[in-house]
C-alpha cells in the first residue's frame, strides 16, 4: 500500500466514523426538537446523515465518480445482465444464511432488520427514500468506493469491505440475545461481499449500488404487503 493509499484509507475510516459516530448526537439534538414522531425523527436523521455523507464524498471524488458512471453506461445490456445475476446471488445467500442462523438460535431476525421494518411502517414514503435510495448509494460510496483503489489485491477488498459492512449494520448490546444477534454479521458480510464483487465485475460503483438499491426495494415491498 503507497503513501497515497494509505491516505485513502485514512481518509475513509475517517468519513465512516464521523459520518455513523460523530455526526448523530449533534445532528440528532436539533432533530429531537422537532414536532415528529420517534419513528420520523430517526428516519429524518438518517436522511440528513446519509445525503451529508454523499455530498462530502461527491465533492472529494466528483471526476472519478463521472468516470464510474461511464463505465457502467458504456456496457449497460452487460452491466444490467450482471446487477440481475448479482442480485439474485444476494437473495439466495440472505434466504441460506438467515435461515441456518435462525435455526441455530432463537432470534427469529437481527435487530436492524425489526426496526427497519417498523420504521417502514412508520412512514412507508419517508422509510423507501431513505433504504431504496439514499442508504444504498451512500452505503456504497462509504463501504467500497472509497477502498476500491486502497487494496490491490480483490480478495482483501471484498473481505475487508464485506466486514466493514456486516459490522455496521448489527445492534448489540452486552446480552444473551444480542451475542446472538451478533451471527448475523456473517448474513451482512456475507451481502457485503456479494456486492464488493458486483462492482469489480461492472467496474463502477453505480452496479453495485443498483444492486443494492433493488434488493432494499424488493424487501420493503415484501414488508408492505406482509403488513397488509
Amino acid at each position: 500500500m503507497n503513501k497515497k493509499n494509505i491516505l485513502k484509507f485514512i481518509l475513509g475510516i475517517a468519513i465512516f466514523l464521523i459520518i455513523y459516530h460523530v455526526l448523530p448526537n449533534p445532528i440528532g439534538s436539533i432533530i429531537t426538537k422537532l414536532p415528529f414522531s420517534a419513528g420520523n425523527k430517526t428516519l429524518l436523521l438518517n436522511l440528513v446523515i446519509e445525503l451529508l455523507a454523499i455530498i462530502v464524498i461527491v465533492i472529494i471524488y466528483h471526476k472519478d465518480l463521472k468516470k464510474n458512471l461511464d463505465n457502467l453506461l458504456k456496457n449497460k445490456s452487460d452491466n444490467a445482465k450482471k446487477i440481475i445475476i448479482y442480485l439474485y446471488y444476494t437473495f439466495i445467500f440472505v434466504v441460506l444464511a438467515n435461515s441456518l442462523i435462525i435455526n441455530l438460535t432463537s432470534k427469529q431476525i437481527p435487530t436492524n432488520e425489526s426496526l427497519n421494518r417498523k420504521l417502514t411502517t412508520i412512514n412507508p414514503l419517508l422509510s423507501f427514500v431513505v433504504s431504496c435510495l439514499i442508504g444504498p448509494l451512500c452505503e456504497e460510496l462509504i463501504y467500497r468506493y472509497q477502498f476500491k483503489d486502497v487494496f490491490k489485491n480483490k480478495i482483501i477488498f471484498i473481505i475487508f469491505t464485506g466486514l466493514l459492512f456486516g459490522a455496521s449494520h448489527l445492534e448489540l448490546d452486552l446480552n444473551v440475545a444480542n451475542y446472538q444477534n451478533l451471527l448475523f454479521i456473517f448474513s451482512y458480510a456475507g451481502v457485503g461481499m456479494i456486492l464488493a464483487k458486483c462492482y469489480l465485475d461492472t467496474d463502477s460503483i453505480f452496479g453495485s449500488t443498483l444492486t443494492h438499491m433493488l434488493y432494499n426495494t424488493i424487501c420493503f415491498i415484501i414488508t408492505i404487503v406482509g403488513g397488509l
